[in-house]
């Protein structure tokens, strides 16, 4: 059974450190027995008078139950203008952690203005937002939501399925407690499937990281975290990667469709590629051994066909690598400094050679002509002609 609960209350936020402002949250529940896997998710909605820019901070926020994971997003009316968001949480009382800032989720579309952070991992009994927002941004809407993913007897049960493993070392869905509800309208297994599975054979293999805590202590509930917040927050009906690597060198399905399933990992290049995500943020710590051993046993069983030596046109790109980071293609930090610096490595150690290095790709669109021939003479792009 699942309960429905809703109701607004009035709060004050800290703006600047000085002014008070009122503030109505929205706030809905979710409760009921199929929380020991999708979770128990509380989500408070702030949407009015929000200041335009300057630093406020949410008052306490108080879920009925813990949580073992943070989400947060907004609305700005110019996306352009910088804005930090950050957590800090407390397992009650008046010990809370230090402030933890937030990575911004670059995965999916964001044209409609509303800007998502990837979900913090970090258990607590109550949660506070801090955001920084640069001159005009004008935020608005923000929404903050916990989910405790860690689950109950019921959820362990279900995370440990009997399904053998996909090409014996892949842990399936069930292995990792995936609620196959959340790939439906409104959580509804009987309702219509949000994003029907398509296909497309895979041309090139990108690689990610969650930018999450690094080396979870329940990869598992880390995932089934991901999963909530990509299927239910973000509104995908999925997790947007095909395959995800835990520190321990754990290979986990995610996607749900089996092979070449179009996942959602990387907007219009989703088609025809394979997204595969370490779990952990590599900005700040680099892969474990066994996370990438499990990429190169992953990259030649699923993908044998592919050359990852190689670079080809992909969509509007010129030379992509056919083994690249999610930076490659679209402007984002992703997969991490630190593990965009070992694919040249895993390269060489897929195609059993010395480390393969390869030119980033270019946008179609932005070749241009640096030199015509006209006859027996060279002349430059830019020179008159008479």
């Amino acid at each position: 059974m699942r309960v429905h609960a809703r109701y607004s209350r009035r709060q004050i936020l800290k703006v600047g450190g000085a002014v008070a402002v009122a503030a109505m949250l929205d706030v809905a529940d979710i409760l009921g027995p199929r929380a020991a896997v999708a979770g128990t998710r509380h989500r408070w909605t702030i949407s009015e008078h929000l200041p335009s820019d300057g630093v406020f901070e949410t008052p306490a926020l108080h879920p009925d139950s813990t949580f073992n994971a943070v989400s947060v997003s907004w609305r700005a009316d110019d996306p352009s203008v910088p804005v930090r968001a950050f957590v800090r949480v407390t397992a009650g009382g008046d010990a809370w952690s230090d402030w933890i800032e937030l990575h911004r989720d670059s995965h999916g579309d964001n044209s409609d203005g509303r800007a998502y952070c990837s979900p913090l991992l970090a258990t607590g009994a109550d949660v506070q937002v801090r955001i920084e927002a640069a001159p005009d941004a004008g935020i608005h809407d923000l929404v903050v939501s916990v989910i405790d993913t860690a689950g109950g007897e019921e959820g362990q049960a279900r995370a440990r399925a009997v399904d053998p493993l996909i090409d014996g070392f892949i842990i399936p869905r069930s292995g990792w407690g995936a609620d196959e509800a959340l790939r439906h309208v409104d959580q509804d297994i009987t309702k219509p499937i949000i994003w029907n599975p398509s296909y497309q054979p895979v041309e090139k293999i990108i690689i990610h990281h969650t930018a999450t805590a690094n080396d979870p202590a329940d990869a598992k509930a880390a995932l089934r975290a991901i999963y909530y917040f990509h299927a239910v927050e973000r509104g995908w009906g999925d997790i947007g990667y095909n395959f995800v690597v835990d520190w321990q060198g754990n290979v986990y399905e995610g996607r749900f469709g089996g092979p070449n399933v179009i996942a959602g990992h990387a907007l219009q290049y989703n088609y025809g590629s394979m997204g595969i995500a370490l779990l952990g943020n590599f900005d700040v710590a680099e892969p474990p051994e066994a996370a990438l051993d499990a990429l190169v046993r992953l990259i030649t069983v699923r993908a044998p066909h592919i050359d990852v030596t190689a670079a080809a046109d992909f969509v509007d790109l010129v030379n992509v690598p056919n083994l690249c980071g999610h930076g490659d293609v679209l402007p984002t930090s992703c997969p991490g400094a630190l593990a965009a610096e070992q694919l040249p490595a895993l390269r060489g150690r897929i195609a059993g050679t010395e480390p393969v290095y390869l030119a980033p790709p270019i946008l179609k669109e932005a070749l241009r002509v640096v030199a015509r021939e006209i006859g027996p003479a060279t002349v430059y792009t830019g020179n008159v002609l008479e």
